[in-house]
């Protein structure tokens, strides 16, 4: 297998891009650059020299707009989303099948290829006080969704993550990986996007 250099996963990862756009231009959806892909793209009129990735928001309805057109299509490109077996996270990845990618540190996911992330934004209570319960509840949720990366949890130096690391593990153990994330999308689904004032962008792990 031919192993490919950064300034062709870049490559990749932009043609992607715009088969995301022309796909979002079609149907009407909503996106938007984020992150150090939005730096980047302003800074550096293109990526951050040392960035490998692109990331996107798009809002929930339309992410989910976006989901299930790929997920009908056929080609090149494919959606790997919640719901799909043995995927552990909360966000979608656009990937092209032409590639394999291997991330060093998690188990291997069936079809990954050079990717781009697209984080859903939810809408968010408009009390302080509930915006912070709620997001409470799906960010542990996603800790859970997360932890199916990982192998059983080696003793670390750090006593503490290795005490959390290992009880999400044994956690686990009571629910499956498909059930977590029924739980998390009928949570963040609870507050409509357009309605809401506050939005958060819970497929990554941004805090507060």
């Amino acid at each position: 297998m031919k192993k490919i250099g950064l300034e062709e996963i870049k490559e990749i990862e932009l043609d992607i891009l715009s088969y995301i756009a022309d796909v979002c231009k079609e149907n009407n959806l909503r996106y938007c650059l984020c992150g150090g892909t939005l730096l980047g793209a302003v800074r550096h009129k293109g990526f951050i020299p040392w960035d490998d990735d692109i990331d996107i928001y798009m809002p929930r309805p339309d992410y989910d707009k976006f989901a299930e057109l790929l997920s009908q299509k056929k080609g090149k490109y494919r959606i790997l989303s919640a719901g799909q077996e043995n995927y552990y996270y909360n966000f979608a990845k656009v990937v092209d099948s032409e590639t394999v990618l291997i991330e060093y540190g998690c188990l291997p996911l069936e079809n990954m290829g050079v990717y781009v992330d697209i984080f859903p934004l939810e809408g968010m209570p408009s009390n302080e006080a509930d915006r912070k319960k709620h997001f409470n509840k799906f960010d542990k949720l996603r800790k859970r969704i997360n932890s199916y990366s990982k192998q059983k949890p080696k003793i670390r130096r750090n006593l503490v993550q290795y005490i959390k690391s290992r009880y999400l593990y044994c956690a686990n153990k009571k629910s499956s990986l498909l059930e977590f994330q029924r739980e998390y999308e009928k949570l963040v689904k609870k507050y409509n996007y357009d309605e809401s004032v506050y939005v958060y962008a819970t497929g990554g792990a941004y805090k507060e």
